[in-house]
C-alpha cells in the first residue's frame, strides 16, 4: 500500500466509524468534498478515493448534484430455500430494494463435474456468470452461476443491462428454473469476499450450492454457488 492509499484508507475508516457510532445516521448528507478536504487536510483526489471505498462497502450512496448520503442501516434478510426461490421477488416481499450487477461472464466448455450434473457432453458449452447482489444498496452475496448454453443461445446479447438473472431468463427464454437440490455450509470469508462484500477476512459466511432444472426441457439447467453475508442473511427451510 503506497502513501496515498494509506491516507484514503485511513479517512475511509474514520468516516466508517462515524457512520457506525451514529454520528451520521441513515439518510444524512455527508459534508461536501471541499469540507472533507479541509477537515482532513488532503486534496480532492484522496477524498474521492475514500468516498468510493464507502460506496463500494454500501455505507453511502451518491445523489447526483446533491452529494453523498448515508445508506440504510443493515437489516436482517430472510432467504427462504424453496423450489422457486427468487432473490428479487423475495426481497421485494420484505420491502427491500433488490438489485444485481454482473461482474463478468464467459462461455466455455464444462468441466467433468458440470458435465455430470448438467448432463452435458464435454464438447458442449456453458455460460459462466459472476454476479454480486445488493439489498437496499448494500452488497449481500456473490454468486457464480453455470448455465447450459444450448438452452440460452445468444444470452450475451441480453447482459448489457443486467439486474435480475431469473427475470432475464423468463423474459427472453421462457425459462423458470426450479431448484432441485441445495447444499448449505458455513465457510470462512476470503479476500474476494472482503473486496466485494465489505466484510473482514476470516469471518463466517453462508455458502449455498444449488442445482436447478429447466421444467420445460425436464433436465438440469443451472448450477449456482452463492456466498452470503452472515450478518445480513438467515435461511428459512420450509418442510
Amino acid at each position: 500500500m503506497n502513501k496515498t492509499q494509506a491516507i484514503y484508507a485511513d479517512i475511509a475508516q474514520k468516516l466508517t466509524e462515524q457512520i457506525e457510532d451514529g454520528s451520521f445516521e441513515s439518510g444524512d448528507k455527508l459534508p461536501s468534498e471541499r469540507e472533507l478536504c479541509a477537515q482532513f487536510g488532503v486534496n480532492h483526489h484522496v477524498i474521492r478515493f475514500a468516498l468510493a471505498r464507502l460506496i463500494h462497502l454500501g455505507l453511502i450512496f451518491p445523489h447526483q448534484g446533491k452529494g453523498f448520503f448515508v445508506s440504510e442501516r443493515i437489516r436482517e434478510i430472510s432467504y427462504p430455500l424453496t423450489k422457486r426461490t427468487r432473490f428479487t421477488e423475495n426481497l421485494q416481499k420484505q420491502d427491500v430494494h433488490a438489485d444485481g450487477k454482473l461482474l463478468g461472464w464467459q462461455i466455455r466448455q464444462p468441466n467433468q463435474k458440470e458435465c455430470q450434473t448438467l448432463q452435458l457432453r464435454s464438447s458442449d458449452q456453458v455460460y459462466d456468470l459472476h454476479i454480486i447482489r445488493y439489498a437496499s444498496g448494500q452488497p449481500i452475496s456473490l454468486t457464480q452461476t453455470i448455465l447450459a448454453a444450448r438452452r440460452v443461445p445468444g444470452l450475451e446479447t441480453f447482459l448489457t443491462d443486467f439486474h435480475s438473472l431469473y427475470q432475464l431468463l423468463d423474459d427472453h427464454f421462457n425459462i423458470k428454473p426450479l431448484r432441485t437440490k441445495s447444499v448449505l455450509q458455513a465457510v470462512i470469508s476470503c479476500r474476494q469476499d472482503t473486496e466485494w462484500l465489505g466484510i473482514p477476512e476470516n469471518v463466517p459466511i453462508l455458502e449455498i450450492e444449488s442445482i436447478a432444472n429447466d421444467p420445460v426441457a425436464s433436465q438440469p439447467f443451472e448450477i449456482s454457488r452463492s456466498r452470503l453475508r452472515g450478518d445480513m442473511c438467515r435461511c428459512l427451510i420450509h418442510f
